[in-house]
């Protein structure tokens, strides 16, 4: 896919705005952290994502269920193929 064909959203924050501008960085201390052993960074990076996205950059509160948040993933990609598959019948 060609970079030129990536159509830009019209938002505010990206109008007059080129590739060439830095994006702007947020440190974020005192987040919370997986289990030594949990194999659940992918998760985790999927959940701060989320939470940032929605301008929530105070998170260091916030008691995270990784098994919810993997139930509740798996839900979202499930019910997206599904759609997927039912709209191609």
């Amino acid at each position: 896919m060609d970079r030129n064909s990536i159509k830009k959203p019209f938002l505010p924050a990206y109008v007059d705005k080129s590739q060439s501008n830095s994006l702007e960085v947020k440190h974020l201390a005192n987040v919370p952290q997986q289990e030594p052993s949990s194999n659940d960074c992918g998760m985790y990076t999927c959940l701060f994502v989320e939470y940032i996205s929605n301008g929530v950059f105070d998170i260091g509160s916030i008691d995270i269920d990784a098994r919810y948040h993997r139930q509740r993933y798996a839900t979202i990609i499930w019910q997206y193929e599904k759609t997927k598959n039912d709209m191609a019948d």
